[in-house]
């Protein structure tokens, strides 16, 4: 079971013992208990101390590297005793969230607080291809809205995701049925779609939820179990690799057990080649034991691709004690109590994850409780936008503790180095009133030796 707090401890219990064969789609194995939750804080286990205890040293080790800033006059010679202002401007790694409902409001004050606490916090936007929605009709691709919404990401200097292309969940009704004319469709769809965004689309999930296939009757679901789930996601890569090659392509699915382990292992046996695992965490039901989080991290890591955390929920108010995944659930609101110990958990389970060598990414789901999915109060923002209290824990993490600002002094040979977490940076010699600026990435894998001229 998840964290829950004392009233829907025992109430969850007995919902999740009767929703066993859930849980064990979600999970490696059987679900262990958790710690007991408090209203506002967590009793962690052993296993999850010991793993948060090693935390810092991991991120200092895989997240952050040594660069050496070089300064030197116009004929080349260095300049010993030269200050350098060190500035990170962004992370390597991607913190981010689903930006979908960017314009659904008509408050213009809502709307304005969405998009600034967006940039404030993140540097990467998942933006919704629901073909359902981007296609209603034949040929009628919201194409414009989706271009318009994009190019405000990139202008705002964010990574982008693009999610869905393939989905058993999302199929206009207007497809052909006939199996030969639905896959020329899909093709066209999975095609077309990244290559009319090449340049505003970083990342395509290509197949979402690909074990699901069985349980569905529409043609996507019928196609991928006459191809099978994994020969149809190889089919679906290719299409995606052929029209966008810059992109990475990601395939998607809630199932951590063997089921999608072995259908991404099937993937690479058939040649297909995916550059991202993503798995999701909706935590609707409880949240899950750090250390079977990590379980995850270190059983998919096997298959020798990155991983992003595509798609995580950790609410703020009672837990999910229904199986109705597709309604709107209403008066489902935050608590004090739940903002409390969403923020508690969300700190630590971010600490993790950072420090995992394989993971690569984090998008939260929901970013505002308004409009969230099924109602649920799963945003790092209430219905008024104002932030919740994870929402400020991030900000302190991502861009404070996991942040790199110095001031450095150059030796003789006109040399200085810092450590700093990988990413962008602004380095800057103030000479006289010349001002010398540079922006440099910070890699991981690089030797990260930046030159600076300033002139005489």
């Amino acid at each position: 079971m998840g964290r829950l707090s004392i009233l829907s401890l025992v109430l969850g219990f007995l919902f999740v013992i009767s929703q066993s064969f859930w849980l064990s789609c979600c999970c490696v194995g059987s679900k262990p208990t958790s710690p007991v939750l408090e209203p506002d804080w967590i009793v962690w286990s052993a296993a999850e101390t010991e793993l948060l205890n090693g935390a810092q040293e991991r991120i200092q080790k895989c997240r952050q590297g040594d660069a050496r800033v070089v300064v030197v006059d116009s004929k080349g010679m260095p300049l010993g005793g030269t200050t350098v202002y060190v500035e990170m401007l962004k992370h390597d790694f991607l913190f981010g969230s689903g930006l979908f409902k960017l314009g659904c409001t008509d408050d213009e004050a809502l709307e304005q607080a969405y998009r600034e606490a967006f940039v404030r916090l993140f540097n990467y936007a998942t933006l919704p291809f629901y073909w359902n929605d981007y296609e209603p009709s034949p040929g009628n691709c919201q194409e414009v809205d989706l271009k318009g919404l994009a190019s405000w990401a990139k202008e705002q200097g964010l990574v982008t995701c693009g999610h869905p292309l393939v989905w058993t969940e999302s199929v206009p009704d207007w497809v052909p049925t006939d199996s030969e004319e639905f896959k020329r469709v899909l093709q066209n769809r999975v095609t077309t779609t990244p290559s009319s965004f090449k340049g505003l689309i970083d990342f395509w999930d290509v197949v979402n939820e690909p074990t699901l296939a069985a349980r569905y009757e529409n043609p996507v679901g019928q196609w991928m179990k006459a191809e099978t789930p994994a020969t149809a996601t190889v089919t679906a890569l290719g299409w995606a690799r052929d029209s966008s090659p810059e992109a990475s392509l990601i395939v998607n699915d809630f199932r951590t057990d063997d089921a999608y382990y072995y259908l991404l292992k099937d993937v690479q046996q058939q040649g297909g080649k995916f550059d991202i695992i993503g798995i999701q965490t909706h935590m609707h039901m409880g949240t899950y034991p750090l250390d079977q989080v990590w379980a995850i991290c270190e059983r998919f890591k096997e298959l020798d691709a990155p991983i992003h955390f595509t798609e995580l929920t950790v609410l703020s108010g009672d837990v999910k004690l229904d199986s109705d995944w597709k309604s709107f659930h209403p008066g489902w609101e935050t608590t004090l109590d739940g903002e409390n110990t969403q923020a508690a958990y969300t700190e630590a389970l971010y600490r993790l994850l950072f420090s995992h060598p394989s993971v690569q990414a984090i998008t939260w789901w929901d970013f505002s409780d308004l409009g969230a999915w099924q109602g649920a109060p799963a945003g790092l923002l209430r219905k008024d936008m104002t932030p919740k209290p994870a929402y400020n824990r991030l900000m302190k993490l991502i861009h404070e503790e996991w942040w790199t600002r110095e001031e450095i002094k150059t030796n003789v040979l006109g040399q200085a180095g810092f450590r700093g977490f990988y990413g962008q940076y602004r380095l800057t010699v103030l000479k006289g009133d010349t001002r010398i600026e540079e922006v440099v990435y910070l890699k991981q894998g690089q030797k990260n030796i930046f030159e600076i001229q300033a002139s005489d």
